[in-house]
């Protein structure tokens, strides 16, 4: 891969890459050679995980492949074509609702996939049932392949409006979404649900 091709691919501020090698504890040394499922691969948070995790893979030769689940791949290669140029990615065109089992046991899963921002405010309810469904039928094939780790991933909107107070929130947070709020709540709920 040459370097026009480097720069389109890590695309975030090289300073960041760079630091995020420097995590001690590294867990980078944990992809090494890993085969990892992910869903999700047109959002803003998938953009930036991708991009991490493709430098770190790069940089630290790691060897780690990665299955990319993606409904919209002509979406995908527009917003991020460079993506498609490496070779560690093998995109499967597919719906988290049903898409096909890949014929192969994967060692690490990452699921990020959500409906977009439009469609949760159209249509609540089916917004929902995707996050439901489809985080099960994830789980469905992470039952198949015995993973080392499983990686479920939301925003901070699953725990509720909290104060301003809280700086950190960790798994033992007991508030939740306001359902009668402003706006749909099915995204906070169906992340919570999944």
């Amino acid at each position: 891969m040459n370097n026009v091709k480097l720069k389109l691919i890590y695309s975030l501020p090289e300073r960041d890459l760079e630091d995020l090698l420097t995590i001690n504890p590294s867990p980078w040394e944990k992809l090494r050679n890993a085969n990892v499922f992910m869903t999700g691969g047109t959002g803003v948070f998938s953009y930036w995980m991708l991009s991490s995790l493709l430098y770190a893979i790069d940089t630290l030769n790691l060897k780690t492949k990665i299955t990319l689940l993606i409904r919209d791949v002509d979406k995908f290669q527009r917003l991020t074509p460079a993506f498609s140029y490496h070779t560690n990615i093998k995109i499967l065109r597919g719906n988290v609702l049903n898409f096909e089992f890949p014929h192969e046991k994967f060692t690490h899963f990452v699921h990020l996939a959500a409906p977009s921002a439009k469609a949760q405010h159209e249509d609540p309810l089916l917004a929902f049932d995707v996050l439901v469904a489809g985080a099960r039928r994830v789980l469905e094939l992470a039952a198949y392949s015995s993973p080392e780790s499983f990686l479920y991933v939301s925003t901070g909107a699953v725990y509720g409006r909290h104060r301003k107070s809280v700086s950190e929130i960790d798994e033992n947070f007991r508030e939740a979404p306001d359902t009668l709020g402003d706006g749909p709540a099915a995204y906070d709920e169906g992340k919570r649900a999944g």
